[in-house]
C-alpha cells in the first residue's frame, strides 16, 4: 500500500498557499476530507464540503478534490461549478488526460505513488 503522507502534506501546503474559500470533496477518504478541513482552519478561510454522488453543491467550487472512488462522470458533472481559477485534484490520470484532450481541463500529472493530477478547468472559447 502506498504511503500517502507526502500527498497529504502537498494538499496541506497547497490549501495554505491558495486559500480556497470553498473546497468540495467527492470520493475522498475521511482522512483526506479531514486534512483539507484542517488546512482551511489553519488559514482561517473557507469551508470543506463532502459532495455525495449526484448531489449539487450550493456554491462555486474553488478546489475540487476527487479521490480514487470518484467516477469520471462525477468529475464532469461538477466541473461547471468549479470557479474559473479553481483547482481540480484527482487520481484518475486517464480520465484527466481524456478531459484535457476534449479541451475541458489543463492538466499536470504528478508522479506520486498513486498518481496525483493537478488541473484547472479550461474556459470554453466562442
Amino acid at each position: 500500500m502506498p504511503n500517502h503522507a507526502e500527498v497529504h502534506e502537498f494538499l496541506r501546503a497547497l490549501i495554505r498557499t491558495v486559500k480556497p474559500e470553498q473546497i468540495a470533496a467527492t470520493g475522498v477518504t475521511p482522512e483526506g476530507v479531514r486534512i483539507a478541513a484542517e488546512a482551511q482552519r489553519a488559514t482561517g478561510i473557507g469551508r470543506t464540503s463532502e459532495i455525495a454522488a449526484g448531489a449539487a453543491p450550493k456554491t462555486k467550487i474553488d478546489m475540487l478534490l476527487c479521490g480514487s472512488q470518484a467516477q469520471e462522470s462525477e468529475v464532469r458533472r461538477l466541473l461547471p461549478q468549479v470557479s474559473p481559477h479553481g483547482l481540480v485534484l484527482l487520481h484518475d490520470r486517464e480520465a484527466a488526460l481524456r478531459m484535457q484532450q476534449e479541451g475541458l481541463l489543463a492538466v499536470v500529472v504528478m508522479p506520486t505513488p498513486d498518481t496525483l493530477v493537478l488541473a484547472q478547468r479550461r474556459e470554453k472559447r466562442g
